[in-house]
């Protein structure tokens, strides 16, 4: 079609085309003829269709690890709210201890007192004026 138009339009057309025939007829022309046709054959065959398949592979290997990591954070979300859990519930158990303590050590002061008062009471009671007027304050677990 181009040809066509070419050839009955321009002036210029007709003279190259004119020289071009017998250029063709040699063995440079048919090396020319015979490259371009398989360059052509390669570029919209086989090449082509080579370089479409490499950007559609890229394409899904790009889909893939998006959503791979989609994936792995709605995976992940659970078990940051059970690790969150975990952690509050840890804390609320720290803090109980913590009370224990302090309660078994004011109890353990009590007792330490009613003991010396026990002593100091048994050492009236058997006649001897000595009475302690220490008072305990907090017993280790090294006593």
């Amino acid at each position: 079609m181009v040809m066509t138009v070419g050839l009955a339009s321009s002036r210029r057309f007709r003279c190259v085309s004119a020289l071009l025939l017998p250029s063709i007829c040699t063995s440079r022309g048919r090396l020319s003829v015979l490259l371009m046709a398989s360059s052509l054959l390669l570029g919209r065959g086989p090449l082509g269709n080579t370089v479409v398949n490499v950007e559609e592979v890229s394409r899904c290997l790009s889909c893939s690890a998006d959503q791979s990591v989609a994936q792995s954070t709605l995976l992940r979300r659970p078990f940051d709210a059970m690790i969150a859990h975990l952690n509050a519930t840890i804390d609320r158990l720290q803090q109980v201890t913590l009370n224990v303590t302090d309660s078994f050590r004011s109890f353990d002061d009590t007792l330490a007192q009613v003991e010396t008062d026990v002593n100091n009471g048994r050492t009236q009671l058997m006649g001897t004026q000595r009475v302690s007027t220490h008072t305990h304050t907090h017993r280790t677990t090294d006593e």
